[in-house]
């Protein structure tokens, strides 16, 4: 098992997931993601629905679960009211992963 995490301010998406999922592949040292949590905070907003498509393709194989927030951090580092890109991936020999949806609730701001 071995566990990696990134984090990226870059305010363009692709940027983003091309810089975490950069550093999160070295972390892991050759080995596959076989799990990769995503935390998108609001400056990515208007993209957000692409974020799946374009980890999945620098991740093959690996399931994606992720949310969005006001913030994300990872590494000791914060960001907040910015374009931040948050990302966890492990390698899970011998583990079963089943992916799931939960569908978004609007709550009064």
């Amino acid at each position: 098992m071995r566990w990696a995490s990134s984090i990226s301010d870059a305010g363009e998406l692709e940027e983003a997931v091309e810089r975490t999922t950069d550093e999160l592949r070295q972390q892991l040292a050759g080995s596959p993601a076989d799990l990769v949590l995503v935390f998108a905070a609001r400056g990515h907003q208007q993209r957000w629905h692409e974020l799946p498509a374009a980890i999945r393709e620098r991740m093959p194989g690996a399931v994606i679960l992720g949310c969005s927030g006001g913030g994300v951090l990872a590494n000791g580092r914060e960001l907040e009211g910015t374009a931040g890109l948050a990302m966890a991936a492990a390698w899970l020999p011998g583990v079963e992963l089943t992916p799931f949806h939960l569908p978004a609730e609007r709550t009064p701001d």
